[in-house]
């Protein structure tokens, strides 16, 4: 199926990581993908489900801390028993658990119960 629609990609012109100003233009039909105004429907496509709210997490102090060396960094790391590394840019205090929600999945139910 063909379409007379096409969508082109949102970054028309881009800055990369290495600060050299791309040009580029491409449509989903130039990776072999179909438009169709079906497709592109969202508001009819969401209708019906569950409501979302994502609540933020609110800070309630952040802390810029500075180490003298790296045995005083790897002291810190084991006193507040979490791994850093060199990269380490931010952490929870305490730690956040991440993986909490990540094993739920929706399930959608049976009508009939066995």
């Amino acid at each position: 199926m063909s379409s007379d629609k096409t969508v082109p990609n949102t970054l028309e012109t881009f800055d990369n990581l290495i600060s050299v100003e791309a040009k580029e233009t491409a449509t989903l039909e130039a990776h072999g993908l179909e438009v169709s105004d079906a497709n592109n429907d969202v508001k009819n496509h969401w209708v019906g489900m569950p409501e979302f709210v994502n609540e933020a997490k609110k800070t309630y102090k952040t802390l810029n801390l500075h180490f003298r060396n790296k045995e005083d960094y790897e002291a810190f790391a084991r006193l507040i028993e979490q791994p850093l590394t060199e990269k380490s840019k931010a952490i929870w205090y305490p730690a956040l658990n991440n993986e909490q929600n990540s094993l739920l999945r929706w399930v959608e139910g049976d009508d009939e119960q066995s």
